[in-house]
This record gives structure tokens, C-alpha cells and sequence, in this order.
């Protein structure tokens, strides 16, 4: 779990799942260069206020640290408890 937690985070952060703004309207969406949806809008994927740049463009949020966080706090659990 917590290796899936990481990588949806991570492929979060590069825009890897931009896909996911197909039906977004509006300005800020994916066809706009924003390729990161916002964890903490995560119900507006399909306006302009779900989506930021990437981290490629120099922009990353709390939300995305604290995921990656998290996901590296149940990586350590597993490999402790194993």
C-alpha cells in the first residue's frame, strides 16, 4: 500500500495523471499546461481549480508532500513489521 501511495504521488507530481482532466472546462485544465490535479480539491477535476503545473514547472503543494510522507511512513511500517 504504501508503495502504490508513493508512486501515485510521485506520478502525480510530473503531471503523469493529466489524463484524468479529460472533461475539465474552462481555464487552468490540463490542455492549459496544468498536469497536476490538487489533492485538496480533488472534487473539481473538471474545472480550472483542480489543476496546477507540475513540478517541473517549480510547483508543488503541501498536500503532495505530505502524501509522498505518508506513503514513506507505510513503506517503513511494512519493512519494520517484516
Amino acid at each position: 500500500m504504501g508503495l502504490v501511495v508513493t508512486s501515485l504521488a510521485i506520478t502525480n507530481l510530473f503531471g503523469g495523471l493529466s489524463f484524468l482532466g479529460g472533461g475539465c472546462t474552462g481555464g487552468g485544465c490540463p490542455a492549459d499546461g496544468h498536469t497536476r490535479f490538487n489533492w485538496a480539491s480533488i472534487g473539481n477535476l473538471d474545472s480550472g481549480w483542480g489543476w496546477s503545473p507540475s513540478i517541473l514547472e517549480g510547483s508543488y503543494g503541501m498536500p503532495d508532500l505530505i502524501l509522498i510522507g505518508i506513503g514513506l511512513a507505510l513503506l517503513g511500517v511494512y519493512f519494520i513489521k517484516k
